[in-house]
């Protein structure tokens, strides 16, 4: 669904807040990088589950614990070794990822837990030293093993939900700054006075900076609005032939601005 510059015209014209007809509101989006940030964000936190379920950064937390206190230490035994799909290393030294699983005593208590290593180093049966929380013993591992299967790597993984969560975020306060802009922004027309180009590139699309200067109540204001693709290449036009260039802007804080006319199609 394309806007034609009638429809445009017709929709400025209405008394403020104005209602956005469906189809502005999506060209007004697209032309953005909004939709960009929230399904980057979305593919972010798809990715990150299945990774959080084999890297396991919730047992990471053990690792923590055990690294950060002074734990005790006892001597137990293996009592089973499984081998797991997983692997670590580059790809002409890879080694497998076991689970060992082991038994110890304290305080003429049975407990159980089992660690990984990369490689398999140790034999069912074996004795060895076993490292755990005096308060807590359930958090434990063998000397030498991490809790998790990848150890501190899994923090990565851990972060990866968080960041996605943020690039949402980000992506609907925007998505609702531009709506806002539509319903309560005042028209006007400014004049382009640069257009640059910058070193980011969002979707293979290089950033432009674009400055507009417009005048409002007597008071001159100069912003800057980011385009892309076809977006920059108007408003490079519009710069070489020193045409005007239609406005939305926020009148308490006139730096924010959306070039409106980006939305629509002849």
């Amino acid at each position: 669904m394309t806007v034609k510059k009638k429809q445009l015209q017709e929709f400025l014209k209405t008394r403020i807040p104005r209602k956005i007809p469906g189809k502005i509101r999506r060209a007004a989006i697209r032309h953005t990088t909004v939709s960009s940030s929230i399904w980057v964000g979305i593919i972010m936190i798809a990715i990150s589950i299945p990774l959080i379920y084999f890297m396991s950064p919730l047992e990471m937390q053990q690792d923590v614990q055990l690294d950060v206190a002074r734990p005790l230490v006892v001597t137990g035994k293996i009592t089973r070794i499984e081998k797991t799909n997983m692997s670590k290393g580059s790809r002409g030294n890879k080694l497998l990822i076991y689970r060992y699983f082991f038994a110890f005593k304290h305080r003429d208590q049975d407990y159980t837990g089992f660690c990984y290593l990369p490689g398999k180093k140790m034999n069912s049966g074996q004795i060895v030293k076993i490292e755990f929380i005096e308060n807590n013993p359930a958090v434990n591992r063998i000397t030498g093993c991490n809790a998790a299967p990848f150890g501190y790597s899994s923090l990565v993984v851990g972060i990866l939900p968080l960041l996605g969560l943020v690039f949402i975020i980000y992506g609907l306060v925007k998505r609702a700054a531009i709506i806002k802009l539509l319903a309560n922004g005042i028209s006007t027309c400014g004049l382009v006075t640069a257009v640059k180009a910058t070193s980011t590139r969002i979707n293979n699309r290089r950033r432009y900076k674009v400055m507009v200067n417009f005048q409002y109540n007597g008071d001159y204001f100069t912003a800057t609005v980011n385009a892309y693709g076809v977006d920059a290449f108007m408003a490079q036009q519009k710069l070489s032939h020193h045409d005007r260039v239609n406005l939305l802007f926020d009148r308490n804080n006139p730096q924010k601005v959306i070039m409106i006319e980006k939305v629509v199609v002849d």
